[in-house]
């Protein structure tokens, strides 16, 4: 019987990033690592659960090193040329690591670049990430079907002033870009120009809850919203069924008081957190972290699909 001394599970460590008790990476990965490393101490080796610790903890190191050793995360890379996609800042596009792919498939239904999806997310499972695909291809690493897709995010996912108004189902366009599986693929939406939105829905649409309007676009790394004035991208616009009435626009401010108003005392902006440049770096590192648990939930639950096929 092994004790074990300095226990730890996954809901700990997405508290500690939460409450911004880890001040490097290097703690998190610590943590990660310690996790894993009881899972081998608790059980015996070549048990099922030490089998999988020990591939996690090679998933894990594969996933740290790409994306927080090689990407500069929480370091001011944001030099001439560079582009910047959130946690990670690039100084050229996104590398594809394996054999591109036109399409990929989930549940039967077809997505290929151009297409908006949600996304699944894991810290919020009732607001799944909005997000077009850019790119599909057949992972290097996973050997499953991967795609790359550019984020849109909620106006309560972003730091905005308590007057800022928006519709209801507004997003708000990023150069954020990430990489998923084609399995965390959880359904379709759209986005359309906010001149589009009003005259009509996308030609397949069944319910408009899943079409959002953007005219502004947001800036993680300097929390500013501005609006697009040239609505333009690689992938051709959807066909549109036309409304017999054009929508009216309807804007109301993110905070508002019991009398409808607005409540001055919620506003969002860098200084109410504190010092602006520490928290858009916390902010970087903490949104990274939160989805290498995702990852690591996503493999686990992989693993734990594998192992039942192979027992039946």
């Amino acid at each position: 019987f092994h004790q074990i001394k300095n226990p730890i599970a996954l809901d700990v460590i997405l508290s500690k990033i939460d409450s911004r008790q880890y001040k490097s990476d290097e703690q998190f990965a610590a943590d990660i690592q310690l996790m894993l490393s009881n899972a081998k101490t608790y059980n015996m080796e070549g048990s099922q659960i030490y089998k999988d610790a020990q591939l996690l903890e090679g998933f894990f190191k594969e996933q740290y090193t790409k994306f927080i050793v090689n990407s500069g995360v929480g370091v001011d890379s944001t030099g001439p040329g560079a582009t910047s996609v959130g946690p990670r800042t690039t100084s050229g596009p996104v590398i594809i690591e394996g054999e591109a792919l036109e399409s990929v498939v989930v549940q039967s239904e077809v997505y290929r670049p151009g297409d908006y999806v949600y996304i699944s997310n894991p810290i919020d499972p009732t607001k799944p990430t909005i997000g077009q695909i850019q790119s599909t291809y057949k992972s290097s690493v996973t050997g499953s079907p991967t795609f790359t897709a550019a984020w849109f995010l909620r106006p309560d996912q972003t730091y905005q002033l308590a007057s800022a108004k928006f519709m209801e189902n507004e997003v708000l366009k990023t150069n954020r870009l990430e990489s998923y599986d084609a399995q965390e693929i959880v359904g379709r939406c759209w986005v359309l120009f906010v001149k589009d939105y009003l005259r009509g829905k996308p030609k397949g649409c069944t319910d408009t809850k899943d079409v959002f309007a953007c005219e502004s676009r947001y800036t993680i790394d300097g929390k500013s919203t501005s609006r697009i004035k040239l609505w333009q991208g690689k992938f051709p616009d959807p066909e549109l069924e036309l409304y017999d009435v054009p929508l009216v626009p309807v804007r109301i401010p993110m905070f508002k008081d019991e009398s409808g108003g607005v409540d001055h005392s919620k506003k969002r902006k860098s200084e109410d957190y504190g010092d602006s440049k520490d928290d858009v770096s916390y902010c970087y590192r903490s949104l990274i972290l939160f989805n290498f648990i995702g990852l690591l939930f996503f493999k686990m639950g992989s693993l734990t699909f594998t192992n039942i096929r192979t027992r039946s």
